[in-house]
């Protein structure tokens, strides 16, 4: 378990890339598992419990299906194990670092959240961004500016997806 989280570490610091994963299967498991976590307890826009796991598994899912997609379309479909777990497990950690902020924010004004804490969880997006394009740019083979559109395509299609799936419920007013 150490080697993993190790592992993890390194990649989310850019000292190691996708390849240097485990191709374990248990680490896949492990790592998608903590995604879909870490997804359901960040996830305030849901109030039913049932949608919130849903929405939080089918992201791991479908972020699963997209990259194994890439990775067949450019012969690669080997690199499939190593790249999601590397991607679950970054998507896992980043979420931890952001989960007090995130509450944080909760807990005040959920409208406006305060500068420190907005700037701080942005940041944290931005980093995890990187990071996929980084991973995509090195298990693809391709560009890293194209690993960026890839990036943001992949994170926009998921996106809607879910989010026409699982439909944010309407704000309530309050006075």
């Amino acid at each position: 378990m150490t080697r993993y989280i190790r592992f993890l570490i390194q990649f989310v610091l850019f000292r190691a890339g996708p390849a240097d994963a485990p191709a374990e299967p248990r680490f896949l498991w492990a790592t998608a598992s903590a995604a879909a976590l870490t997804n359901f307890l960040l996830d305030n826009g849901h109030v039913d419990t049932q949608t919130r796991f849903l929405f939080s598994v089918m992201q791991v899912v479908l972020l699963g299906l997209l990259l194994h997609i890439l990775l067949t379309f450019r012969k690669h479909a080997e690199r499939w194990r190593q790249t999601a777990a590397s991607l679950f497990g970054a998507s896992a950690m980043i979420n931890l670092a952001s989960w007090p902020l995130i509450m944080a924010g909760a807990s005040e004004d959920a409208s406006r959240p305060s500068g420190p804490v907005a700037f701080v969880v942005i940041a944290l997006t931005i980093w995890f961004l990187a990071l996929m394009a980084r991973t995509l740019h090195l298990a693809l083979e391709i560009r890293p500016a194209f690993a960026f559109l890839i990036t943001f395509l992949c994170l926009m299609i998921t996106g809607v997806i879910l989010l026409s799936l699982f439909p944010l419920p309407a704000p309530t007013e309050t006075t």
